[in-house]
């Protein structure tokens, strides 16, 4: 909830906590600050940087002084 409200201390201060079932704790940090993509993503993402260098490579040439 936090993630999506985008407001709130994850943790409130203390001296010290303890984490009960710490370990789940790398795969619930994960769910909470991580992003995933996926290969389509991915590729799509590749796909539209090759077209917009290309783009950019054709225009260069086209305004470079001879």
């Amino acid at each position: 909830m936090l993630k999506e409200e985008g407001f709130g201390d994850l943790l409130p201060g203390a001296d010290a906590i303890v984490i009960d079932e710490a370990h789940q704790l790398p795969d619930i940090a994960a769910q909470f600050l991580g992003y995933s993509v996926s290969t389509r993503q991915l590729s799509a993402l590749a796909r539209d940087i090759s077209g917009e260098l290309l783009l950019a490579s054709r225009w260069a040439r086209a305004w470079m002084p001879r």
